[in-house]
């Protein structure tokens, strides 16, 4: 995982005091905020910290580990709303000096996703047949994959597929398509039941997608929400 870098510039001072509050780095960007339920890799690197002399770290509302080797690198994996995160250290002239910085903490942004018809990307409503090939691949957004490699392989267990026959004929439910969540999908090929082609050409198949999960940086499966409706997790296409 990339490293979120924390720069903490302080006065120096005793325990009566603390810094104006501290900037956050990541890969050299300003950033504010933790990820909910997410391993967030920190350093914390105070100015002129006696890396001889004890270096204690509190954070609420949340789990987190210190490097038995150096102090200042944590990791936090955050449950609530907001972290706050207070740090006791001893400077080079030997005073003890204490800082906090509270956080936002805020979930996952999610996926988006897409589907190939034969290789070529689709929004829907294509012409489909027997021999069609179709693949949905699940897409973590493209900052939060960049950030936290670890945490962005996203899963979907199953699809259900629906037909909607011609001749206003009502709408069936064909099958639920079960996927494997213990093992990464970087494109599903999607096989359509037989009964999706029995009404012939002109019926619409629908696909809605099922649950989804991450994986997180502990190797957890955590069951993550869509940020969309059930309409727009939804792909419809047409038989010949």
């Amino acid at each position: 995982m990339k490293y979120l870098f924390i720069f903490i510039f302080c006065f120096f001072g005793l325990l009566s005091g603390y810094s104006q509050a501290p900037f956050f780095l990541q890969k050299e960007e300003d950033i504010s905020v933790l990820y909910r339920d997410c391993v967030n890799d920190l350093w914390l690197s105070p100015q002129n910290a006696c890396e001889a002399l004890p270096f204690k770290l509190t954070v609420s509302d949340a789990t987190f580990w210190q490097d038995s080797i150096d102090k200042r690198h944590v990791k936090i994996v955050p449950r609530g709303i907001k972290a706050k995160i207070e740090i006791y250290y001893y400077d080079k002239q030997g005073k003890l000096v204490y800082e906090e910085q509270t956080l936002k903490v805020i979930d996952p942004p999610g996926i988006s996703y897409h589907f190939e018809v034969e290789g070529k990307w689709t929004s829907g409503h294509n012409e489909i047949d027997r021999q069609s090939k179709i693949t949905f691949t699940p897409l973590a957004d493209t900052e939060f994959r960049r950030l936290m490699p670890e945490e962005s392989d996203y899963r979907v267990d199953s699809m259900e597929i629906y037909v909607l026959p011609p001749e206003f004929k009502p709408p069936q439910f064909i099958a639920k398509i079960g996927f494997d969540i213990h093992k990464p999908q970087q494109a599903i090929d999607i096989h359509l039941p037989e009964a999706c082609f029995a009404y012939g050409s002109g019926t619409q198949v629908h696909i809605q997608i099922g649950e989804l999960y991450r994986t997180s940086g502990q190797g957890e499966l955590v069951h993550e929400y869509f940020r969309c409706t059930l309409y727009e997790r939804l792909m419809v296409f047409t038989i010949k």
